[in-house]
């Protein structure tokens, strides 16, 4: 099996700081260079031409609310010329492009440390909550008019001859068609052509913001990638490199040599993943809070071959979802049935792990009722190996996730935002009265030259035009057992072959004991 030989991408980013620095001056990054006084004033002038945007939209939903009584609120739409439902206040127009364009590269800038204190001091801040709201709203009306104008140009065209355009226009730099150059062609390139050969016809917006998504989640894989006790710098058990791990630690090294002939071994490595990072995620359930346009997932699914939960809410989303992945599906962009949709509230679902551990590995180690117990009711059980919490998921119901809904879960990826992008999503901080540890993220360089995300925290980088870092956390639930198993697996069936492997006395360097030790206030 070639994924448990590969070692490839199995390390943090030496100097974090140094490797910002490059990126940020190979990618033009624009430094804040007038006073924080300035941005200040740009904030109040944003917030005020968004407010009477977002003052129609709570009216219409006031309007619903309330049984739809009285004439529903409606606006003068100038980009169109027409009057138009409140409904789509925030949807996409030169208003709302402009304006948020321009919100979200104020954020981007290089701000010192200095400046993002004065900024977040300023009355200005105060504006955050209005300005969070309008972008996470106006985000969604933007991804749902971009499936619409996908689901509009294949309701023109028949099925057979729309899918033969999609793979027309799916050319990647080699010539070749590929599931991420087919999906490519079916969110841009197709949509793009048409619009331009017909624009009275389609006149919804093409999703800017698909060149974004694959180096997002290749730098959010190295999260999943690197094993999890590389990845503080700054922690006790730190080990500076995979080879140091393995050096220290001979019943790794014998482990990935022995895998290719022993089930048993491999099932070691695959429960183990803090110590030898994921090296079978196509045998893993990702589960996606949050589904809008299903990219993430997708591109995720692409790249991996992992399958995929996506759960949200709202039930025009996920219609619009489970279309466009049968899009997907016929195009062979994804595989039939990889790619789900579970209508619920976050709070809704309980997230239960796949995989069956070893030996007398436990899912917890005691210290609280499983969710199959009567105080979780009627919520839905949605399969969840590893759980990723979208930045607009907000910190109360992220928290609840976490010490509720998916306690069980052995890993989560959670969208944050640090710094001036606390403008856009409002961030997220876990507790220390948890079962969780955060080991990594993966951030914009602009978010470490800054200070806002500590360079030992950092995994990786992604690209400057990011305004999301990604954080790992890890369940320490069942340390005590995993441990426990580590010091005695050498004697359980399918396991002889280590010993004779191992030709040191000791097996496990001390900061391997020190990872497995937790510690709750």
């Amino acid at each position: 099996m070639k994924w448990l030989m590969v070692e490839e991408g199995r390390e943090i980013v030496r100097d974090p700081v140094r490797a910002a620095e490059h990126l940020a001056a190979q990618e033009g990054v624009v430094e804040q260079a007038e006073p924080a006084h300035c941005a200040a004033a740009e904030v109040l002038n944003m917030a005020e031409l968004l407010r009477p945007r977002w003052e129609l939209l709570t009216a219409y939903q006031s309007w619903v609310k309330g049984g739809k009584k009285g004439p529903a609120p409606t606006f003068w739409d100038e980009d169109r010329a027409e009057e138009r439902s409140a409904k789509n206040a925030l949807a996409p127009c030169q208003l709302i492009n402009t304006t948020l364009s321009n919100l979200v590269g104020l954020t981007l800038r290089q701000w010192s440390a200095t400046q993002r204190a004065e900024l977040r001091c300023h009355p200005a801040w105060k504006e955050a909550a209005l300005l969070r709201e309008v972008a996470i709203h106006g985000e969604e009306a933007m991804e749902q008019e971009a499936l619409s104008l996908i689901f509009q140009i294949a309701s023109h065209i028949p099925g057979s001859q729309f899918r033969d355009l999609v793979r027309a226009a799916a050319l990647d730099e080699s010539g070749e068609k590929t599931p991420y150059s087919l999906l490519r062609a079916l969110v841009v390139d197709l949509p793009r052509r048409m619009k331009a050969q017909n624009p009275t016809l389609y006149t919804d917006l093409v999703f800017p913001y698909f060149s974004n998504y694959s180096s997002l989640v290749q730098g959010e894989l190295q999260l999943l990638k690197v094993p999890a006790i590389l990845q503080n710098r700054a922690a006790s058990y730190h080990f500076s490199s995979f080879s140091d791990l393995l050096s220290n630690n001979p019943v790794l090294n014998a482990a990935l040599k022995l895998a290719p002939q022993s089930k048993e071994v491999r099932h070691f490595i695959s429960c183990f993943p803090e110590l030898f990072g994921y090296r079978d995620l196509e045998s893993k359930t990702v589960t996606f809070v949050g589904a809008g346009f299903p990219l993430t997932g997708v591109v995720l699914h692409i790249m991996t071959g992992a399958c995929i939960n996506l759960v949200d809410y709202d039930a025009g989303v996920v219609e619009n979802a489970k279309k466009f992945l049968g899009m997907t599906e016929k195009l062979g962009i994804t595989r039939k049935g990889a790619v789900k949709v579970i209508c619920s509230d976050a709070l809704g679902v309980i997230y239960l792990p796949t995989s069956k551990l070893p030996g007398r590995i436990k899912a917890h180690d005691g210290r609280r009722c499983p969710p199959q117990c009567p105080e979780f009711g009627e919520k839905v059980v949605v399969p969840t190996d590893i759980l990723d919490i979208a930045s607009a998921i907000c910190p109360k119901t992220t928290d609840q996730l976490i010490k509720i809904n998916g306690c069980l879960v052995p890993a989560i990826r959670k969208r944050n935002v640090r710094g001036v992008t606390e403008i856009l999503y409002e961030r997220y901080t876990l507790e220390d009265k948890t079962n969780f540890r955060l080991v990594g993220e993966v951030t914009p360089p602009q978010k470490v030259l800054s200070g806002a995300t500590p360079a030992n925290l950092v995994t990786d980088l992604v690209a400057t035009n990011n305004v999301n870092s990604c954080q790992l956390l890890i369940n320490t639930d069942n340390f005590g057992s995993k441990w426990e198993f580590l010091q005695t697996m050498l004697s359980l069936p399918g396991m002889e072959e280590l010993g004779e492997e191992v030709q040191s006395k000791v097996f496990w360097d001390s900061r391997v004991k020190e990872f497995y030790k937790v510690n709750r206030k």
